[in-house]
């Protein structure tokens, strides 16, 4: 059965905080060489006030960049597909995110397109493992990770630990608030891998 893979393949994560999405990550993997295509993460970050326009904003730089990947994709005749763990937050963080667009940003019309590509773009790699894989418990990012080995570097890695890394990292940039944002980044980079 396994996975779509790609020759370019983006793993994404977002982080929120009350509702609203201060963190997209974007890790690239190249399976095939790809020009002016870096390999390696990419965050989207707000460290202050998380309104409506900073929230859609992020995800406009993330969609940004996301599309000239595709694009770059399509010029060199590179597969591309991007994945996720439990579409549904992420859906619903872009969704929220475009309601109402952004002047020059991604529209809900732009987000269907990219969901409904064919050969599939957006992958919900949460779908896949549940049709595949049978557990005693719980199927979450963390513990399937961890089945096959993998080690976050932070040693109590969670949504509920981030929300509160979120607290310390906002305001002003003090050694703890600059101290949480680089957990935060670990965490997140840690999960899109």
């Amino acid at each position: 059965m396994g996975c779509g893979r790609a020759d370019v393949e983006v793993d994404v994560d977002m982080e929120s905080y009350d509702d609203a999405t201060y963190l997209w990550g974007a890790y690239v993997t190249l399976n095939r060489p790809t020009n002016d295509v870096p390999s390696g993460y990419r965050a989207f970050a707000e460290w202050g006030e998380l309104t409506h326009d900073a929230e859609a904003t992020i995800f406009a730089n993330l969609w940004s960049w996301l599309n000239q990947l595709r694009h770059t994709c399509n010029e060199q005749e590179r597969t591309f597909a991007a994945y996720c763990f439990w579409a549904q937050a992420e859906d619903g963080a872009m969704n929220r995110a475009v309601t109402p667009p952004l002047e020059d940003g991604p529209t809900p019309e732009d987000l269907s397109s990219f969901r409904q590509a064919n050969p599939p773009q957006w992958i919900d790699l949460h779908e896949h493992a549940k049709r595949q894989i049978q557990t005693e418990g719980p199927l979450g990012l963390k513990q399937l990770a961890r089945a096959t080995g993998f080690r976050w570097r932070d040693p109590n890695p969670s949504g509920e630990a981030s929300i509160l890394w979120y607290e310390e990292s906002t305001g002003s940039p003090s050694p703890q608030a600059l101290a949480a944002r680089t957990r935060l980044l670990e965490y997140n980079v840690d999960d899109c891998r």
